[in-house]
């Protein structure tokens, strides 16, 4: 069984080819999309008919639009399912079940396989060059969607398999942390004054004081910001919840002179010559940044929001005090730094020994 895409004179084609019992079906369509689903259609009839075997004037009277009148489509179900509100306050579900409307949106459901999920899944992993653990959340996303829909009495009749059963998950190796001390923390910030936008340092710093997410802060509008109370208010947090973080005086004062120098925007960091929009795609700056101040080649924005943590425990504060900030759903996901909080113990202990010899 195989799509094969080819050049006609004044257009691309797609063609399936397909070998049932020792008969060839094939047909070309103008898109990739009625490719796929002209082929999910014939593993469907293949599967329904007691002989085992489709003859080709029967395949032709497919009514295809009759068929998806009365079974929904994968588009219909993921609408359906968003529209549940089930776990997808955060943008990250959505993006990752609308992601597989490329290669499944008006196919039926209940034709969805565990080889077509495969299939998209390492399309996925090609196209967007991702890791195993990112391929594992759009592989878990399907999952949920099916486990629902196999639940909701209009879909019984249907009695969906979940798709994603048997495939095996990609490898996640341990995670790599990189913890900045206060010192290199110091010089990040004096190399982003001079990276070549006026916004990094302050975007730095509120990302290394609160510990929120990238797009937590680059997103953040004024009306979420309290400069009098000294607060900002996230919104549309991973977890789903809002979440209140109180900043210091100096940060309250490096904002406000901010505002001053910024042009006239809803968005915290606009962007500069484009204010109606926020500026998430700052990579350039920061990367001058790190370079500037010899940070590790290796470091993410994301391990801005471990240093909060590593910073916190330096400081004497709990796993209790930091999980609150960080604004995790359970303890067990801040017990991962734990381990750190010994390694900084055990440093400060030594550092106390070796002044006191």
């Amino acid at each position: 069984m195989s799509i094969s895409k080819y050049q006609t004179k004044n257009s691309t084609r797609y063609r399936v080819n397909k070998m049932i019992d020792g008969e060839r079906y094939s047909k070309s369509f103008p898109t990739l999309q009625e490719a796929n689903d002209w082929l999910s259609l014939i593993n469907h009839a293949n599967t329904q008919t007691t002989l085992g075997k489709i003859a080709k004037a029967e395949l032709t009277q497919i009514d295809e639009l009759k068929i998806r009148a009365k079974t929904p489509t994968y588009f219909q179900v993921v609408q359906d399912y968003q529209s549940a509100n089930l776990g997808l306050k955060c943008d990250h579900a959505q993006k990752q079940l609308d992601y597989f409307l490329d290669f499944w949106g008006n196919t039926p459901i209940n034709v969805i396989t565990r080889i077509m999920v495969e299939n998209a899944l390492d399309d996925i992993a090609e196209r967007k060059s991702l890791a195993g653990p990112t391929i594992n959340r759009y592989q878990a996303a399907i999952s949920s969607l099916f486990k629902w829909a196999a639940q909701q009495r209009k879909y019984r009749e249907l009695q969906l398999v979940n798709p994603t059963i048997g495939i095996v998950r990609r490898k996640e190796s341990k995670g790599r942390e990189v913890f900045l001390s206060k010192q290199q923390q110091a010089d990040l910030l004096i190399a982003s004054q001079n990276a070549g936008w006026i916004g990094l340092p302050v975007l730095l710093t509120l990302l290394l004081t609160t510990g929120a997410r990238r797009n937590e802060i680059a997103k953040l509008k004024w009306e979420n910001v309290d400069l009098k109370k000294g607060f900002v208010l996230l919104t549309n947090t991973k977890n789903g919840d809002d979440h209140k973080i109180l900043i210091s005086s100096e940060t309250v004062k490096m904002l406000k002179a901010f505002k001053m120098q910024s042009p006239l925007s809803n968005w915290v960091f606009p962007i500069p010559n484009n204010p109606k929009k926020p500026m998430v795609n700052f990579d350039y700056y920061w990367k001058r940044a790190k370079e500037a101040s010899d940070m590790p080649s290796n470091l993410r924005i994301h391990d801005l929001r471990h240093t909060t943590a590593s910073t916190m425990l330096e400081d004497g504060f709990s796993l209790e005090d930091i999980k609150q900030t960080l604004n995790h759903k359970s303890v067990q996901m801040t017990n991962r730094y734990a381990h750190h909080a010994k390694i900084v113990s055990t440093v400060l202990k030594r550092d106390v020994n070796y002044l006191a010899g």
